[in-house]
């Protein structure tokens, strides 16, 4: 080999490890970016779950403010807010004291077991409750406990569509032809006060046959029925019985129970003495006065 030939083989040889030094400097900048890439995607949210607020320093309560009366209302939701009142979770068990529930009671699902209280475990956000009563009312449902601010929700109780009717005379005794005052009410199965969504005609009676039915108090208006208009819960009417006795009033809107009511009637005692017979009586004659 002369030296022209052997300059040549060393350019060579050179070249290919400057080529080959560069080639693994890349290949290391890019295993390095890909490292970087991969700490990068990691974060910091507590091992990749969602972030909560911060602890927990008041209860929060949530559900329908309208349920009806005979249901199972709910579910209603506890949860916890932090001091910006941001939803956090529980760092340890917590109950909360439930509250405002009137004549009904709180429950669990079902509205099998009743309950006075939820809980929340270690690491939960909520609990869930439910609520019945048979009683229109108004309400506000509380959770409290655990030195935490309470939470209320104020809660009204509605009646059920009406499904019968409760008659009362003003009195249940008088006198034959006096004028006597009913009232009726529309209630719910439960005896709540209802409305109806539709009008209504409504029948009235007496097992006193010769009896009469008036609009006004003063029993001038005779009447056969009442026409009950779309929201009627309550109305009345008057009453004039024929006889001496003690009679059943019925009312009856279609579609709902009948409602009845007792009444005693008496003669009507006179309103005072009358005298007459002559006017010029003899000496000494018997003479007859009646």
């Amino acid at each position: 080999m002369n030296d022209e030939e052997a300059n040549l083989e060393l350019e060579a040889s050179l070249t290919s490890g400057a080529s080959a030094s560069e080639s693994s400097s890349a290949a290391s900048q890019s295993s390095s970016s890909v490292s970087a890439s991969s700490s990068s995607s990691t974060g910091t949210g507590g091992g990749g779950g969602a972030a909560t607020g911060g602890s927990p320093t008041a209860w929060a309560l949530s559900g329908t403010g309208s349920p009806t009366a005979g249901t199972c209302a709910g579910p209603y939701t506890v949860s916890l807010k932090d001091k910006d009142a941001v939803a956090t979770k529980a760092r340890a068990a917590l109950t909360g004291t439930l509250t405002g529930n009137g004549s009904g009671a709180f429950f669990g699902a079902g509205c099998t077991t009743a309950i006075s209280s939820v809980a929340i475990a270690a690491g939960g956000d909520s609990a869930e409750f439910y609520f019945k009563t048979t009683t229109i009312e108004s309400l506000q449902f509380t959770v409290s406990g655990e030195s935490l601010t309470a939470a209320s929700l104020a809660v009204v109780v509605a009646a059920l569509a009406p499904s019968q009717t409760a008659l009362a005379a003003a009195s249940a005794t008088g006198y034959v032809a006096a004028c006597v005052r009913f009232d009726f009410t529309l209630k719910d199965p439960f005896g709540n006060a209802s409305v109806i969504s539709a009008a209504k005609n409504a029948t009235l009676g007496s097992t006193d046959a010769g009896a009469t039915f008036y609009s006004d108090s003063g029993c001038g208006a005779q009447i056969t029925g009442l026409s009950l208009a779309p929201a009627t819960s309550t109305g009345s009417f008057y009453y004039k019985g024929a006889s001496a006795t003690s009679s059943t009033v019925t009312i009856s809107p279609s579609d709902l129970l009948a409602g009845t009511a007792a009444i005693s009637l008496s003669p009507r005692p006179p309103a005072g003495l009358s005298i007459s017979g002559g006017s010029g009586p003899t000496a000494g004659t018997c003479n007859a006065y009646v």
